[in-house]
């Protein structure tokens, strides 16, 4: 469709400019009247092909927003799921006696906070013949986000623009995240004092404490830290907006902005060598 518009846009604009030749030629010659025509028609056509033009950009923006919101698949293992989350302050909390939850949590708190949802680690097949990749998403996280944010999160200067300036640098249809956090150091470490769980594991992001290996993924992870992994960390999540692209009626851009609030979250991803 995008392409039928195309073509019939081009040739509209070829037709209005062979009639504007054809009206100049007629006011040249004297024949004001059977001009004026031409002229009219050239007007007409030109306006037909910007049209044209223009339903053709508005179905190539159609078609890239339903691929945009296609839902993102797991890639090596990688499952980055946002959810909304009203920000609650809370004091951290260890890790609990129950083996089955990461963090204890007082009930009021629970009620008030909506946990990511836990994705059962698994070990991801990589093409590379070398190495193997093993992820898990960070346990306890919400009740780190202000130190997260206080102490590795950075400003996005693109997160103040307006929607046109967004627009006009192309971030479209894209969320544009308030604050970026990367992260160039992690640590996993025991930590046999914990009150609830000495078998718990502590994750520091560049020296940043920010949750807790899952309990059922501590035995695994400990076998895993001998063979000298290289442990990746991927922190996301926080306030964001998104420029949305569409048409009116008259052919015309038209661009609306919705703001959002996204859980801070994390994975850990450990690429270790295959074993000979």
């Amino acid at each position: 469709m995008k392409t039928m518009y195309k073509i019939l846009g081009v040739l509209c604009f070829v037709f209005a400019v062979f009639v504007l030749l054809l009206a100049l030629l007629m006011f040249a010659s004297g024949e004001s009247g059977i001009g004026a025509f031409f002229a009219i028609n050239c007007l007409f056509f030109a306006f037909l092909g910007r049209y044209l033009m223009k339903r053709s950009r508005k179905s190539q923006s159609q078609n890239a927003r339903i691929q945009d919101s296609a839902p993102i698949g797991e890639d090596a293992n990688i499952d980055i799921t946002e959810k909304p989350q009203p920000t609650v302050k809370e004091e951290p909390i260890a890790q609990p006696e129950d083996a089955k939850s990461e963090i204890a949590q007082p009930e009021d708190a629970k009620s008030e906070i909506t946990q990511p949802e836990d994705v059962k680690p698994e070990e991801a097949k990589s093409e590379d013949s070398e190495y193997e990749y093993y992820s898990f998403k960070v346990a306890g996280i919400s009740f780190y986000q202000e130190d997260i944010i206080d102490s590795l999160a950075v400003e996005n200067d693109d997160y103040d623009m307006t929607i046109k300036e967004l627009a006009d640098s192309y971030l479209i249809n894209e969320s544009v995240y308030k604050y970026l956090i990367p992260v160039s150091d992690v640590q996993l470490e025991d930590e046999p004092d914990n009150p609830h769980d000495p078998n718990a594991i502590k994750v520091l992001a560049d020296g940043v404490h920010i949750g807790y290996v899952p309990s059922r993924s501590t035995n695994k992870v400990r076998q895993l830290l001998k063979k000298s992994p290289t442990v990746i960390c991927d922190i996301y999540g926080g306030p964001s907006k998104i420029v949305f692209e569409d048409y009116n009626d008259d052919g015309e851009e038209v661009y609306t902005m919705k703001k959002s609030n996204h859980n801070i979250g994390a994975e850990v991803i450990l690429k270790y060598c295959k074993a000979k």
